[in-house]
């Protein structure tokens, strides 16, 4: 009996485990970023394709506010393909964006771990920020299909 109690106890902890790790938790991004730097490299040839700093307030504040919204994610062994840096006046924060080959979520390195957000709301913030979509669109993404792309 108490082997079978022993268990049932152990199968309920790793339950608890697996479903606290599927809710994830959002990264501690830093408040009262000054500026941003977005950049974004050609994930094969490592070509810089955009490099952009953000300084307006309401753009600062809409990017971090989809960032924040991150949970934590399971690590993979992609590199990443740019940085997205937070300034503020105590130091810099720096998100290292990956690849993003999942055509529902988008990934990024901060501060030792790994949190996924949805595509959607990943993208649209960075073009709400100022970034150009068909930059973002980058070669082995779902997005990107170079026989519909214009000469």
């Amino acid at each position: 009996m108490k082997v079978k109690a022993i268990i049932v106890i152990v199968f309920g902890c790793l339950v608890l485990l697996v479903a606290a790790q599927l809710r994830g938790r959002p990264p501690s991004l830093p408040r009262g970023s000054e500026a941003i730097t977005i950049s974004l490299y050609e994930p094969y040839s490592e070509d810089l394709i955009v490099e952009k700093t953000i300084s307006d307030q309401g753009k600062i504040e809409a990017l971090v506010g989809v960032l924040s919204g991150a949970k934590s994610s399971g690590d993979h062994k992609c590199p990443s393909i740019g940085t997205i840096s937070l300034l503020t006046s105590s130091g810099t924060g720096v998100l290292k964006v990956l690849p993003g080959h999942d055509s529902a979520r988008y990934e990024f390195r901060f501060e030792g771990g790994i949190y996924s957000l949805p595509r959607v709301a990943y993208i649209d913030a960075l073009v709400a920020a100022g970034i150009d979509r068909k930059d973002i669109l980058l070669e082995g993404t779902p997005e990107h299909d170079p026989e519909t792309e214009e000469n």
